[in-house]
């Protein structure tokens, strides 16, 4: 009887044995399952991940450029016209009278004293032309003007352009070579001379779209 009891015992154990292996191959490991479910995302997670891929990280995004302001826009137009000092808003108005009573164009007769002197009433060159205007004190005295005096240059030298520019038939770069080198050169060499001076006087100021006849 021992001995059959053994074998059952032992036929009992093979059984309990066999059981035990199907049933770890029926189900994974919990480790087994862990790692499957890491490596195999979820579709919300996967959809959750394109979403983010579709926008820059806060790493690796780049800046958008901010808009150019205002005064940088303004500065590359037209090698942009320089401000206006406080002479020359005082005095520009009385200028552009002036070019009106005589006719003349208001924008070269503006563009004529800013290159003359700046708005300057009392500047004097080393020439020595004075004023706002700046007669030589020869055609000051020729006028009857006081070149000091910046109203009355003005008009002066509004008159001169005017007298000018009758002389060459309206020929706007005659008349400033007139100005600059005088009425004889300019009639000497059957137009603007060929002084740098004068020529680069007469380019300045007619450059910026004043008239040329």
């Amino acid at each position: 009887m021992s001995g059959a009891l053994v074998v059952v015992v032992a036929l009992i154990s093979v059984a309990v044995a066999a059981l035990q292996i199907e049933t770890t191959r029926a189900r994974p490991d919990a480790d087994a399952v862990a790692m499957v479910e890491v490596s195999a995302p979820r579709a919300a997670d996967l959809v959750v991940a394109r979403k983010g891929a579709s926008r820059p990280t806060s790493g690796t995004q780049r800046a958008t450029p901010a808009p150019a302001a205002a005064s940088d826009r303004a500065a590359a137009p037209i090698a942009a016209a320089a401000p206006k000092n406080a002479l020359q808003q005082q005095y520009e108005p009385l200028a552009r009278a002036a070019a009106a009573k005589y006719d003349i164009d208001p924008d070269v007769f503006v563009r004529q004293i800013t290159q003359e002197s700046h708005w300057d009433p009392t500047t004097v060159s080393p020439s020595g032309a004075q004023g706002i205007a700046q007669f030589m004190p020869g055609t000051a005295a020729s006028r009857g003007v006081d070149p000091l005096d910046p109203i009355a240059a003005l008009d002066a030298a509004a008159k001169l352009d005017h007298e000018n520019l009758i002389a060459f038939d309206g020929d706007y770069a005659k008349m400033l070579a007139a100005y600059n080198a005088g009425l004889g050169s300019v009639i000497r060499y059957g137009g603007v001379p060929p002084f740098p001076e004068t020529q680069a006087y007469v380019a300045l100021i007619l450059s910026t779209g004043g008239p040329s006849n």
